[in-house]
């Protein structure tokens, strides 16, 4: 049954129909206040200020907490190509964290003992492509370069970690180098 209020021209139901919606209104107001925020507070720590690339890095839940893991993923990628990581690499890898600034308490510290533990989701290369694509707009050309050039050096050396002859020499796998082939081409230009 319905009721109305005569005198105001609207019965219950309508009433009730408008609160929901305006609550729908100000719950999805909410949700678009904090993700504006999650993205100016990613942005302040990435350098990153292509609006659509931190939009994908948030849906892929990579947040200002977290983001400082990312300069490590082609490390983590490369140790995982032959399905296995070697407890030189993890070491080198552990160590590269240290150098990085990284600390245990810290998420993105976190964030990557999960993935020295654990083979990373197969998303984790476009999630890296992301970044760096995000991390290119960011820099100048010159700048880039080197911040390439010192991650492609430190994926070489984890792939080299285990290699060789009792410790000896070089050698790297067909996986690591297919890896560091396929890291070589994410770099944007």
């Amino acid at each position: 049954m319905i009721h109305e209020n005569r005198e105001l021209g609207y019965s219950i139901v309508e009433d009730s129909l408008y609160v929901h919606h305006a609550s729908d209104l100000l719950q999805h107001l909410r949700v678009d206040e904090q993700r504006a925020e999650a993205r100016h507070q990613l942005a302040q720590v990435s350098g990153i200020t292509n609006e659509s690339i931190l939009n994908d890095l948030l849906e892929h839940d990579v947040t200002a907490s977290t983001v400082a893991a990312l300069p490590l993923v082609p490390l983590i990628l490369t140790a995982w190509a032959d399905g296995a990581m070697e407890p030189a690499e993890r070491t080198a890898i552990l160590k590269a964290m240290g150098d990085h600034g990284l600390i245990p308490s810290q998420p993105a510290y976190e964030q990557l003992q999960t993935w020295l533990d654990e083979a990373p989701v197969s998303t984790l290369f476009g999630i890296w492509e992301i970044y760096a694509r995000g991390i290119r707009e960011a820099m100048d050309y010159a700048s880039f370069g080197e911040w390439k050039n010192r991650i492609m050096d430190r994926a070489e050396f984890i792939a080299a970690a285990t290699g060789g002859f009792m410790g000896l020499g070089f050698t790297i796998s067909a996986a690591e180098k297919s890896m560091l082939a396929k890291l070589e081409s994410s770099f944007p230009l």
